[in-house]
Formats: structure tokens, sequence, C-alpha cells
């Protein structure tokens, strides 16, 4: 998980270093992203559905914590997120 990580947080910087014009908005604002990392243990019995929800729930963390951002579910991909989280 750590190397997803890193990769999340140089996607979220490059993208921004792009600086695309946000469509529609008036105060110079640009694209940025979002980013939600969810993994599952080998052993795991949960379901590939299961991660997607997981990383579908940190997506929306990160977007209502700030956007521009990471943040990556515990590994037993419980409801709260984990500490690890970061501004791109």
């Amino acid at each position: 998980m750590q190397v997803a990580a890193a990769l999340a947080g140089r996607l979220c910087k490059a993208v921004e270093a792009m600086a695309l014009p946000h469509d529609g908005q008036e105060d110079q604002a640009v694209v940025t992203v979002s980013i939600g990392l969810a993994g599952l243990r080998a052993s795991s019995d949960r379901a590939p559905a299961d991660l997607m929800d997981g990383a579908d729930r940190q997506l929306y963390v990160a977007k209502r914590t700030g956007r521009n951002r990471w943040v990556r579910a515990d590994p037993v991909l419980s409801a709260a997120p984990s500490l690890d989280t970061a501004r791109g």
C-alpha cells in the first residue's frame, strides 16, 4: 500500500502542476484529483466489490476534507479512514 500511496501523491501533484483551468470557475481554479485507496489482504474472504466500495468511500472522504489529496483505507476496509491522508 505504500507504493500506491506514493503513486497517488505523485499523481495529485502532476495533475495540479498541469494548471488546467477548471471550466466554469471564475476564481482561476485549476483541475485537481482526489484519490481513494483501499487494499485487501491475500487471506481476506472479502469480495472484489468490497475493495471497490472501500476505495470509493475513501475518495469521498478525500473530497470532503479538501480535495487534491489521497486518503487510504485501513487494511481491513473499516468505515473510518486511516490517518494516512496527504495533499497532492
